[in-house]
C-alpha cells in the first residue's frame, strides 16, 4: 500500500520549531487548501496540520514561511490522536496531519495573478518504500 499526500494551499501562520534534548528538531504548522462545492460559489478552506522533522524542518525554517505564503506540500498522512482533560472530563481528539516529507514554496498569496516561479524545492530523502511510488508520481506529472 501507498500512503502519499501532495496538496497545495496557503500557510496559516509561522511554522512553530521545537528543538527538543536529543537533538531531534520538530516544526508545525498549518495550510488552508481551497474546497469548492456545488452550491457555493466561494471555496471553503478545509485546514490540515503539518508537521515535519530534523533536516525538513532545519530547511524549512531557511525558507522564511509566513502567513499567506503558498507552499505544496508531499507527505504521508498519520494519525493524531491526543487526550484533553477539562474539569474531570478527559476527552479524546482524533486528528489526521500531513507527515512532510518534500515541500516547494511559491510567492504570496494571490487571487488574480498565475503561479510563479518555485523560490525553493527541497526534497527530503524518502524511506526506501516510498521511491516507487515518488518515481512513478513524477512520471506522471511529466506526462500530463
Amino acid at each position: 500500500m501507498i500512503n502519499q499526500c501532495i496538496v497545495s494551499g496557503n500557510v496559516g501562520k509561522k511554522p512553530e520549531i521545537k528543538k527538543f534534548e536529543s537533538g531531534k528538531q520538530l516544526a508545525r504548522f498549518s495550510i488552508a487548501v481551497n474546497q469548492y462545492s456545488k452550491t457555493n460559489d466561494q471555496p471553503e478552506p478545509l485546514w490540515l496540520d503539518i508537521e515535519c522533522w530534523d533536516g525538513v524542518a532545519e530547511r524549512l525554517q531557511k525558507c522564511d514561511l509566513d502567513k499567506g505564503k503558498r507552499i505544496t506540500v508531499v507527505g504521508s498522512i498519520a494519525p493524531n490522536v491526543y487526550q484533553q482533560t477539562i474539569g474531570s472530563e478527559s476527552i479524546t481528539h482524533r486528528r489526521v496531519k500531513l507527515k512532510m516529507l518534500t515541500f516547494e514554496v511559491f510567492g504570496s498569496k494571490t487571487v488574480e495573478e498565475p503561479a510563479e516561479e518555485p523560490e525553493l524545492l527541497v526534497r527530503e530523502k524518502p524511506p526506501t518504500s516510498m521511491k516507487v511510488a515518488a518515481a512513478r508520481t513524477h512520471k506522471l506529472a511529466l506526462k500530463r
